[in-house]
């Protein structure tokens, strides 16, 4: 699979889909909540018609492809991402390829989304495969963010990941801040500190710590389209600490258009 056959499919689900409804959806990469402003929750039962989905599609470049405060490709990425909302439930795909190694990774990603009052609780479940190799793995998880006031938030981000045969799991606590400095920008600014207990491949052989820094600009030109660019960096703790690598910085941008 190529950039190109990529491209082909999301054409022809987009032109699948017909017109759908305006979304104002705004997930900043790596953030820990949604952007998306507060809406009233439909029953989870209710059937997803056509005329009741959100699309949208994205296309990603990064500096570096990281995990966990580790750059894995050793290159600067590019991906492009599929999703489509109805009511509560959100069903994402992504595909990603290195553009100086021979790296690539195809995730599949069904989220379900509840706002109770100031909190959002968010259960996921992911399944990637990583190429070469093709080998797929399972990442179940579940994040959750208090809202202090329209400004500040926090919550933890837990997920679980198989490797060598073994369930491990990733634990995090982050804290943040919203600002729009005019109508058409809003300024997010993260503070996570994460215990990774297991990295895929076998990269680190135990588990490891690391504090991260993130910051996201988006520029919002209409209700379809959104420009994000992001610098995030990861401070290395523990065990990437004593085997002196992990301290990454990274940036990049991505363009979201809403259908």
């Amino acid at each position: 699979m190529n950039t190109a056959r990529i491209l082909t499919i999301a054409t022809a689900l987009l032109a699948g889909t017909g017109t759908g409804r305006a979304s104002n959806a705004s997930t900043a990469i790596n953030d820990p909540v949604s952007n998306r402003s507060s809406h009233t929750p439909c029953p989870f039962t209710r059937i997803c018609t056509p005329d009741r989905l959100d699309y949208t599609v994205e296309t990603v470049w990064g500096s570096k492809y990281e995990g966990e405060g580790l750059n894995l490709w050793g290159s600067s990425y590019t991906a492009i991402s599929i999703a489509a909302e109805c009511n509560d439930l959100i069903f994402k795909t992504w595909y990603g390829v290195a553009d100086s190694a021979n790296h690539g990774e195809l995730k599949y990603r069904l989220e379900y989304k509840r706002e109770i009052g100031r909190l959002i609780i968010m259960p996921w479940y992911e399944h990637s495969f990583v190429f070469p190799g093709d080998r797929g793995i399972p990442r179940p998880g579940i994040k959750m963010a208090w809202h202090f006031n329209k400004t500040f938030f926090a919550g933890p981000d837990i997920y679980w990941q198989e490797v060598n045969g073994r369930m491990l799991g990733y634990y995090a606590a982050f804290a943040g801040a919203q600002f729009k400095p005019a109508s058409s920008l809003l300024l997010d600014t993260t503070l996570r500190y994460g215990y990774n207990g297991g990295y895929v491949g076998g990269t680190i052989p135990r588990g490891s710590n690391s504090l991260d820094y993130y910051v996201t600009l988006t520029w919002k030109y209409d209700e379809r389209i959104e420009l994000d660019l992001h610098a995030s960096y990861s401070q290395a703790l523990t065990t990437l600490r004593s085997q002196h690598r992990g301290n990454d910085f990274y940036y990049g941008a991505r363009i979201r258009i809403n259908f």
